[in-house]
């Protein structure tokens, strides 16, 4: 079928009165017109040029567009990937030379493909230099990411250049590529095993007391050391405090060491672990890692008051005792005789009771504005439960109960959780929950609800108040113990719900008192992240306020200064430092409102980059995998031209030819415009030329 590459506003047909409008104009002119008298094929000709001239300009009426096509061609594309993380240091023998085949590697081939050279780490990167400096590794989120970022249809090859070493996320092994996509694996380094000690692990509590003696265990590796021997010690300040030889028995040496330390100064300290150097080890960067704890002076105190003995006190309590900040008290009202004011959080199992001596202390309780966390059973005397300001009512109860699983709130923000966590919560058996109308106060917020028959209502099953004046929590059911022996089942271990309890246990029990100027830091920032410090400020009225200026005053382990302004973010303040170099930082911050001058102190730890230096030896297995798995091949460093030479021949690698369609108005094409010109001119000259007027 023939296409017309013009169009008009009108259909097309409408051109034949521009037509007989050119032939109306020239018959009148040249057919009718007796004082011309001009021979029949001077008259034909002027006759024609009259009626093409007219025409065109009545032809210009309709708005005609005339259509363009261009074609441009796409060459297909090759992504370069090259990994920048700091395993690359001890892998990558010779850099300069590496590179140098690098860049010729990407000069062979822009002449048939367009060339992406990109860098990768813990995930996607832009710099395509050879830094070698990110402190953590995942190569399974670089390819999911490059997926997104490069369709398949065009991008023909991956080139990555890799040692292999893994040490985040899933192995890349799972990895989901584009199935057009050919993943070809430059190995950079060796996989032959060299000399090397590395401190492999490092196990020691976070938090330790003052004057209490504390374990450290080390784990120590070492290849291709055999006869030889090492010095494991531990330095604190610089100076040495225990220390224990080692002898290398064989070539693939593995020991755990166990240390016993006394803490001593308050606060956060800085212990180094190291290992002596041995002949013929070039890799040391590995045999020393710093490790922190924060030693306190005291603990808090937390009680645990039941109506009655109850599995459910055991499980609480020995969740708590895992981090050794608090210590645990437990007690059954009727043997009760101490003084609440004398601890931190009071956990209430099955209380309030129909008991008089339960009523004294929770009018004690509540006077005195102590956290209190509530478990609800079958003792808990529901009425005048709901008739205290708990934040939770539950009215119309009967005596009957429920069996409620957990269903997690998404947007519960007081504190987080980890995935494992989260995981057991979704696995857990029901708790034994009182039936009746739950209402929460304002300031509660619900952290897991209560599910019944399949069906997630909005009744709460977990909540937790964020009132400044006073904390309360309150657990809507009892059968703890059994979601404790459930994390055992799934994990082997008590993980999960130790973490989850102790969590609800330290956010109540750390005082909130009404705090003008706040500020928030991490305990620890690990090595290579950006160390990041916010702020609150609040006026009389207990407003956020970012008006003045807040300062922060920086001290490093050196004992140097460096001060720093806040940046205002909406109405709180916000500081990124940046990355900071391993070790413990002390920090004062200040400001002044209205008058009033406030100031906060506080310490942080900046973890090492030691996950990189680990391991020394390159995982070509893993990256043979990679390639084989995804239409491609692996080749090692040195023969970097076999990715060039395999590439160039590849004939399903194609250029994509596309075609783009345009119009544009007639009236803007000059030489249309120099014709009728042209057309009038030449019949205007023949007719006076030859006597006409």
């Amino acid at each position: 079928m023939l296409e017309i590459p013009i169009k008009t506003s009108l259909p097309l047909w409408y051109a034949v009165f521009p037509l007989l409008a050119g032939v109306a104009y020239a018959s009148v002119l040249y057919l009718f017109n007796r004082k011309n008298k001009f021979g029949n094929k001077l008259t034909a000709l002027m006759f024609v040029l009259r009626t093409v001239a007219v025409a065109l300009i009545a032809f210009l009426l309709l708005n005609p567009l005339a259509r363009s096509v261009s074609t441009h061609k796409e060459k297909p594309l090759a992504v370069l990937a090259l990994d920048n993380s700091a395993s690359m240091q001890s892998t990558l023998q010779d850099s300069a030379a590496f590179m140098e085949n690098w860049e010729a590697l990407k000069e062979k081939l822009s002449d048939k493909y367009e060339v992406s050279a990109v860098g990768f780490a813990d995930g996607f990167g832009e710099s395509d230099t050879l830094e070698m400096n990110r402190p953590l590794t995942n190569i399974n989120k670089f390819l999911n990411e490059l997926n997104n970022r490069y369709p398949g249809e065009r991008t023909a090859a991956v080139v990555l250049a890799s040692d292999g070493i893994h040490n985040q996320g899933v192995s890349p092994e799972y990895a989901t590529f584009n199935p057009g996509t050919r993943l070809i694996t430059v190995g950079v380094g060796s996989e032959e095993e060299k000399t090397d000690l590395v401190i492999q692990q490092i196990r020691n509590n976070e938090v330790v007391y003052a004057g209490n003696e504390f374990p450290v265990e080390v784990l120590v590796r070492a290849k291709e050391a055999i006869g030889k021997r090492s010095e494991l010690s531990i330095r604190k300040n610089g100076k040495k405090r225990l220390s224990e030889s080692i002898n290398i028995s064989n070539n693939n040496f593995s020991k755990t060491f166990d240390f016993y330390l006394t803490a001593e100064e308050e606060g956060l300290q800085e212990y180094v672990v190291s290992l002596s150097p041995v002949d013929g080890e070039e890799n040391t960067g590995n045999n020393s890692q710093s490790i922190f704890m924060e030693v306190v002076d005291e603990q808090s105190e937390i009680l645990i008051l039941a109506h009655a003995p109850h599995p459910d006190v055991f499980a609480m309590k020995s969740a708590i005792e895992t981090k050794p900040r608090y210590a645990v008290s437990t007690e059954v009202l009727k043997d009760f005789e101490g003084n609440l004011n004398d601890y931190d959080l009071v956990i209430l199992h099955q209380l309030p009771s129909e008991n008089r001596r339960s009523s004294e202390l929770m009018a004690q309780a509540f006077e005195a504005k102590l956290p209190l966390l509530f478990v609800l059973g079958g003792q808990t005397a529901m009425n005048f439960f709901s008739s205290m300001d708990a934040g939770v009512d539950v009215d119309g109860f009967n005596g009957q109960f429920n069996y409620a699983l957990p269903a997690l709130n998404e947007d519960f923000a007081l504190f987080k959780l980890s995935a494992t966590t989260k995981n057991w919560l979704n696995e857990c058996p029901p708790l034994t929950v009182p039936f009746g109308d739950y209402s929460l106060a304002m300031d509660m917020k619900t952290m897991l609800y209560q599910q019944l028959d399949n069906f997630t209502s909005s009744m709460p099953l977990v909540a937790l108040s964020d009132n400044f004046s006073q904390k309360t929590g309150v657990i809507a059911g009892t059968g703890l113990w059994k979601w404790r022996m459930r994390s055992y089942v799934l994990n082997k271990d008590h993980r999960a719900f130790d973490e989850w309890f102790y969590s609800i246990a330290r956010y109540l029990a750390i005082s909130q008192d009404k705090d003008f100027f706040r500020i928030f830091t991490q305990n620890k920032y690990a090595g290579g992240s950006s160390v990041i410090i916010r702020a609150e400020l609040y006026n009389a009225s207990y407003e956020l306020d970012n008006s003045p200026q807040v300062r922060i005053v920086l001290t490093n382990t050196k004992g140097e200064e460096f001060e720093y302004l806040f940046d205002r973010v909406d109405d709180k303040y916000e500081l990124d430092l940046g990355n900071l170099a391993e070790g413990v930082y002390k920090y004062t911050a200040s400001t002044e409102l209205a008058g009033n001058a406030y100031e906060k102190s506080g310490a942080f730890v900046v973890s090492g980059q030691s996950l990189e230096m680990r391991r020394t030896v390159s995982d070509f297995d893993l990256l043979r995998k990679l390639s084989s798995k995804n239409n491609g091949f692996f080749t090692e460093q040195s023969s970097v031209n076999a990715v060039a030479d395999s590439l160039l021949a590849d004939d399903t690698a194609k250029p994509v030819l596309y075609s783009d369609t345009s119009y544009s108005s007639l009236l803007n094409k000059y030489w249309l415009l120099a014709a009728i010109l042209l057309l009038f001119s030449l019949e205007w000259f023949l007719r006076k030329y030859n006597g006409g007027y």
